[in-house]
Parts: C-alpha cells; structure tokens; sequence
C-alpha cells in the first residue's frame, strides 16, 4: 500500500499533460478547419466577385434563316398627267350633263351655262361704254382738243344727236311693239284664251306657200357661206381689234369682189324669203279665220285675228332689235372713229384699253357651254347647276384615254436600296384581284430627300379608281441564308464589318466567357431586324454579341447578362 500511495501524484501529473496535448491539437484543427473554410469560399465566391467589374453582354444564337427583302407601304391612287378642265370666267351653271365616271369624247359638253357672256366681259363692256361716254362729253365741252379742224363740237354734237335719235327710236318700236303684245295678250285671255285650229287640215293653198317658203330660203342659203365671209371681211377692215400683245392689228382688205356679189345676192333673196313667209302667214290666217267661223266658239274668229296681230307684234319685236342693235352698232362706230384724231389724251387711251381688254374677253369666251378638251373618263366633277364658277378653277378632271393611274409611297432611304425598278410587285389588297402594278421609278422624296425616296408606280385594271388607296409589297420574295443574326449584332472598324462571339472555358467552381472577334465577308441581304452575313462561324450553337453595357474587344473576358452570381 505504500508503494501503490507513493506512485499516486504521478499519475495525475501524467493525465495533466496529456489534455494540454489535446487541447492544443484540438485549437489546431479548427484553425485549419476555418483556413480551409475560408479558402474554400473564396475560391467558391471568386468568380462571383470578379463578375461584378466585367462588361455585361446579351447573345443571340447565330441561325439559318429568312430575311424580309420586301418593301410595303399604302399610297393613294392618282391619275398619270391628268387634263383639268380650267375654267378662265364667272359664270353660273346651268346644269351638269357628266356625272364621275362617265366616259367622254372630245366635244362632248361637260356644263350648260347661263347666259352668253362671262361677268368680266359684261363689266369691262360697261367700263368701255362710261369710258367712251365721258370722251363724248370731253369733245362737247371743249376739255379735249381736236388735232384737226374736220368736225367741230357743233358737228359732233349734231352727229351723235343723229346717232342717238335713232336708237331711241328703235328702243320705243321695241316698247311699242312689247306693250301691243301685252295688251292683245290680255285680250285674248280675255275671250277665253287661244283658239287651236285643226292645223292638220291645211288647204293645198297653205301647203303651196309653206313649199315657197321652203325654196325660197333654199335659194337664198346658197350664198350663206359668202355672207359668211363678206360679214367677217368687213368686220377686219373696219375693226381689225389688237394680237396676243395687245398691238393694234392692220385693217384688212374688205371683201373680195365675189364675197360682196354673194352677199347682195343673199340680201336680195332673204327679202323673197320675208315676202314668202308673208304670203304664206296671210294663208293660214284666211284658213283660220274659215274654220273658226264655222265652229261652236262664238269668240273663235276674233281670237284668231287677235292671234295674228300677237305675232306680227312679235315680229316686230324681232326686227326693231336688230335695227336697235345696228343702230347702236353705227354710234359706237363713230365714237371710235372721233378717238384716232385726239392727241395725247389719257380718255383715249382708257378706252383703246378697254377695247382691247373687251376683245381678248370675247375671243376667249366659252359661249353657253363647257366642253370636254379630250376624250376619256371623267374622274371629278366639281361643281353643281346653280353654282358659279371662278377665273383659273378647275371644274372637271379628266382621265386622257391611253393614260392610267399611279401611285406614290414614300419609304426611308435604307428601304428603297433594297429594291429596284422592274422588281415585282405584290397588291395586297383582295379586291384588286386581277390588277396590276409595276415600279416605275425611285425618286427623292420632296418632303425629306437626303433620308427618304418615294417609290412610283403604275397601275393597271379596271377596278383602280383616283382618289382610292392601294396595299404594295414591292421586291423579292423572302430568302433563306445559312447565316442569320440581329442587325445589333453587326460591328465595322476601320478594317471591315466583324462579329464578337461568345467562347466559354470551364475552371473551378464555373465557366469563364471571352469576346472573340470574327470578321465578316460578305453581307448578303438585311430587312428590319436581321441581316445575312457570310463569317468562319458555324450556325446553332454559336453566339453573337448583340449588347454589352461597357465597350469590348477581342479577347476581353465578359458575364452573360442572364447568368446568376456564382
């Protein structure tokens, strides 16, 4: 027991250190532990950590492909040089004889209007008249001097009394005649109204006159043609007006020897030809007057006589018309005679221009009809009957026959380079089956030429009508390429147009990208969003860089901007 007691304290000292042995060993491992921890995720962690300071890159798979080598647009339909009927006068219409649509020869009336004379014709008419009727008075009066001493104001004055008297006195036969027809007329209601005789049943006696009439103006319009031209020589002799620049014309020669034998001879047969129409009045009238005696109308025989006297009255209207406007005719003469022997005064030179202004309005008047310049298909028509018409407007338009329709559309310059004139042309819309369009032309466009053009072209087929619109693809049909990436995907320097690649390389715990360049032979074909490209690529499974938010080279390292931190 003593000796067992002796070896007690060592044991203890013994058991002491070996747990300060352990103790130690222990707070070793765990330091390693956590080295090795810490190295781990480092290492774990690198990639991730590097990632943050490297540019962002989007890819897209290099693939096979279509590239849309059409053009489309919509243009509106227009006519190709289209004839605008124009129209120089005011005028009112009268009524509208075409409607849109309707085919036209040339000739054919477009517009009846109102009237014979346009307003500027009428109000420059009437300037002239003031204008001549103020140097009248100037001669009377003694403000404007005669160059010669060959009439002087009392015989100028005593001239155009002369003048004057007898259109007065043709204006009262015409109010005389008007007020006889008015008050017979008042007459005849009066009774009962017109007697109608059987006109059906003439006597071989009227026949025989009607017949006399008819040969005699048969007779009398053998000469019309050399009436004709006796009226328009005598009229260039004695009013030979202005030319285009407003230079008084020469005075012709008069009539010709056979023109003034034709005329004497027409004015010698037209008085036959009253004097037939007199016979043959005065036969119906005899016949008339026999059957109305003899039927169930009281009043019939007098309604008969009061008829003829409307019509001589009539007739008289007629003739002292004519003999008012030869007579105004002869005054206007004279006044235009007493303008070449005054001086330096400005009324002279007011009236020649309104002379000459008159005689440019009448050469150009359109009479009481418009009518169509060509023939074709009438496309507008705008005005209606009531309406008037200004100076310089275009009243109608029309389709010349031989010449179609166009349409315009407008692209941006990088569209138009896809295409070229003859390339075929698709019309998109389905109710245009069986018409056609060709391109014609690639223009500037007007509006905005350094970056647009304006694509035209011309259309064929029954169904197009002006002013309507019409659907186009023009150019090749889509194509297939091997090699098909977006458009933001193709880079230039100054060496050429390139790609940039994404290549992947496995190292620990990830994958590493790098940019690698590829330069690029040929650009086939683009449209919108692709473009056929020819590179040492292969298609389906390699990557083109479209996007990158830093700027990149060759062989830069990158991060995919859908890869999650690693």
């Amino acid at each position: 027991m003593s000796e067992e007691n002796k070896n007690l304290p060592k044991v203890e000292k013994v058991e002491n250190n070996e747990e300060k042995g352990s103790k130690k060993r222990d707070i070793i491992k765990n330091v390693a532990i956590i080295f090795l921890a810490v190295m781990l995720l480092l290492t774990f962690f690198s990639n991730t950590i590097m990632n943050y300071s490297l540019p962002q890159v989007s890819t897209q798979s290099i693939e096979s492909g279509t590239i849309k080598t059409q053009v489309r647009g919509k243009g509106t339909i227009e006519l190709v040089d289209p004839y605008n009927v124009i129209m120089d006068e005011t005028r009112t219409i009268a009524s509208v004889r075409v409607k849109e649509g309707d085919e036209v020869q040339e000739g054919d009336v477009l517009y009846v209007l109102e009237g014979i004379e346009s307003e500027e014709l009428a109000t420059a008419k009437k300037d002239l008249k003031t204008a001549e009727t103020a140097y009248l008075t100037g001669l009377l009066d003694g403000s404007i001097t005669m160059t010669t001493n060959s009439e002087d104001a009392a015989a100028i004055q005593k001239n155009l009394a002369a003048l004057q008297s007898v259109i007065d006195a043709r204006q009262a036969d015409i109010d005389l005649h008007t007020n006889n027809v008015n008050t017979l007329t008042l007459q005849l209601k009066a009774l009962g109204g017109t007697y109608k005789a059987d006109t059906t049943q003439y006597s071989i006696d009227v026949i025989n006159a009607q017949r006399a009439v008819d040969l005699a103006k048969a007779n009398r319009d053998v000469y019309a043609d050399l009436e004709k031209a006796y009226q328009a020589a005598v009229e260039a002799r004695d009013n030979p007006g202005t030319d285009e620049q407003g230079q008084p014309l020469p005075p012709g020669p008069g009539p010709t020897p056979e023109q003034t034998e034709g005329h004497n001879k027409y004015v010698e047969l037209d008085k036959k030809v009253t004097e037939a129409n007199s016979v043959l009045a005065t036969k119906k009238y005899n016949q008339d007057i026999a059957e109305a005696n003899s039927s169930n109308d009281p009043n019939a025989a007098k309604k008969v006589e009061i008829q003829r006297q409307i019509d001589i009255e009539t007739e008289g209207i007629t003739l002292s018309k004519k003999a008012l406007d030869d007579a105004q005719a002869n005054k206007d003469k004279y006044v235009k005679e007493m303008t070449g022997q005054v001086k330096g005064s400005s009324a002279v030179d007011e009236i020649n221009n309104l002379r000459d202004k008159v005689a440019k309005l009448e050469a150009k008047t359109m009479g009481s009809e418009i009518k169509s310049p060509v023939t074709g298909k009438v496309v507008t028509v705008s005005k209606q009957a009531g309406e008037k018409t200004e100076p310089k407007e275009t009243v109608a338009v029309i389709q010349v026959e031989g010449k179609g329709l166009c349409t315009k559309i407008s692209v941006e310059t990088r569209q138009a380079n896809k295409v070229k004139v003859g390339d075929p042309v698709m019309i998109e819309d389905y109710f245009y089956y069986g018409c056609t369009a060709n391109l014609a032309a690639i223009q500037p466009d007007k509006d905005d030429p350094k970056n647009k053009r304006t694509l035209l072209f011309d259309l064929v087929g029954e169904d197009f009508q002006a002013g309507g619109t019409v659907s186009l693809a023009v150019g090749q049909a889509n194509q297939s390429f091997n090699l098909v990436i977006p458009k933001s995907g193709l880079r230039e320097d100054t060496k050429g147009k390139y790609i940039l690649i994404l290549e992947s390389k496995a190292v620990p715990f990830g994958t590493r990208y790098i940019a690698k360049k590829v330069d690029v032979t040929q650009v086939y074909a683009e449209d919108d969003m692709n473009v056929a490209i020819e590179a040492a690529v292969e298609p389906w499974g390699t990557y083109v860089i479209t996007n990158q938010t830093k700027p990149i080279k060759n062989g830069d390292q990158v991060r995919l901007a859908t890869e999650e931190s690693k």
